[in-house]
């Protein structure tokens, strides 16, 4: 399995635990993001380091279960907290958002709760150039 690669020495990374997660055989990792040049931005184009605690499935590598803490430069207090769930949605038959979680300091929460997810498609036909008259 070949990835994105980019930003790979942005981050270090451990191994924090094994377990399972929605019955499935799972480790806990966490990934921490080295300045300068963080991916995340503020406002005002400063940078933002990040950290990530997920839960990720062993036999497929999706993430089940992601926190995402964001840090304004070396600082040690958390400035936003993300916290997603995923669970495997029948209907598309796809691991999906099921609910997000969002903490902002110095005050402010936020929550969201995902449903309803739907397939769709889509048909075209490719006409040679000329033979597209009626």
């Amino acid at each position: 399995m070949s990835g994105d690669t980019r930003h790979a020495e942005r981050f270090t990374y451990a191994l924090l635990e094994s377990g399972s997660r929605a019955g499935r055989p799972a480790v806990r990792m966490r990934f921490n993001e080295r300045l300068p040049g963080a991916i995340v931005q503020s406002n005002s184009r400063e940078a933002v380091r990040t950290e990530v605690d997920a839960w990720i499935d062993l036999e497929r590598g999706a993430v089940l279960d992601a926190t995402v803490d964001t840090f304004e430069g070396d600082s040690t207090q958390v400035v936003v907290r993300v916290r997603v769930r995923f669970s495997r949605s029948a209907a598309v038959d796809l691991l999906v958002p099921q609910r997000m979680d969002e903490a902002f300091q110095p005050e402010g929460r936020g929550s969201a709760t995902y449903s309803n997810y739907r397939r769709f498609s889509t048909a075209g036909r490719i006409v040679p150039k000329g033979m597209d008259r009626h």
